[in-house]
């Protein structure tokens, strides 16, 4: 078997270098020029349909790939994503005040963060939006990358024919 896989190949680089069919018959010892190109021919036939299923097996692999890092998007939009800044989270103090009650009264309390607050008085967190807009621009990229792979893409032929019709040019001079 490896000894015939040999000969095909010897064969295919002959007809590469445009040996003729008797050629190749006769320095490879095939019984006749056409049993030479019957042989060349099905092991091109074999290696394309590999090629083919390695084609088809790389499109699968690049397209579960594709589905792994959307499901990662899609799960950065389905979370929330709060705004930090040197290490805390920034919070929305518009109009918060935490109060303590302080010498039977109620007073006014700061601290320098908000962190510094009673928890049940902690204003609520700034979201950012910055997570889930990259997310939707990745998920924008892969759904293209999909397309390209899946050849969804590819331009339309528009059938028809139009007329492109000239006046003014019958032969005379201009001025």
């Amino acid at each position: 078997m490896a000894e015939a896989l040999e000969r095909d190949n010897r064969a295919i680089d002959m007809r590469v270098r445009r040996f003729t069919w008797q050629e190749i018959a006769d320095q490879l010892g095939y019984a006749s020029r056409g049993a030479a190109q019957r042989q060349v021919n099905r092991r091109l036939e074999e290696r394309q349909k590999q090629m083919a299923d390695s084609a088809d097996t790389l499109l699968q692999q690049e397209l579960a790939e594709i589905d792994v890092l959307a499901a990662e998007c899609y799960r950065v939009l389905s979370t929330q994503h709060v705004q930090v800044s040197k290490g805390e989270v920034v919070r929305d103090v518009v109009g918060w005040v935490a109060l303590k009650l302080q010498d039977s009264e109620w007073v006014a309390q700061y601290g320098d963060s908000p962190s510094d607050w009673p928890a049940h008085l902690i204003p609520p967190a700034v979201y950012d939006d910055g997570p889930v807009l990259a997310a939707v621009d990745r998920l924008t990229r892969l759904g293209e990358r999909r397309a390209k792979l899946l050849g969804l893409d590819k331009p339309q032929q528009i059938e028809g024919g139009f007329t492109i019709k000239i006046e003014g040019l019958d032969g005379e001079q201009g001025p």
